[in-house]
């Protein structure tokens, strides 16, 4: 299938691209000890990191804002999908806590390249 631009468009959403950092890793390793040597690095493990479509959003300084209200439950979900029932392991957790854990990219061109309608699932 090939790219031809007319036929695609721009979407109306900003998008954050969220990476864990060694904290993140560091409990993972607590947890899952048995599953890690201490050759292995867990960043194989964030190859493909998790993207996260936002409402679209003009400026750099509108996303922090969008995170710095919203990062909670980007980190909630994060711990609950890698490490199971995350949530309780880490109760506490603040934006400084969040940029500390994660590294987040923020891209506010969103180009579809697919004819197909998009599914929410």
């Amino acid at each position: 299938m090939n790219y031809n631009l007319p036929d695609k468009g721009y979407i109306n959403r900003t998008a954050i691209v969220i990476t864990p950092k060694k904290p993140f890793f560091d409990l993972m390793k607590k947890i899952y000890k048995d599953q890690f040597d201490e050759e292995e690095d867990p960043k194989c493990q964030t190859e493909d990191p998790v993207v996260y479509l936002l409402p679209a959003i003009d400026t750099i300084e509108q996303m922090e804002e969008w995170l710095k209200d919203n990062y909670d439950i980007i980190f909630r979900e994060q711990l609950n999908n890698l490490i199971n029932c995350g949530e309780l392991l880490v109760d506490i957790r603040t934006f400084k806590m969040f940029k500390q854990w994660f590294d987040y990219s923020l891209h506010s061109e969103i180009w579809d390249t697919v004819e197909e309608e998009i599914v929410k699932i």
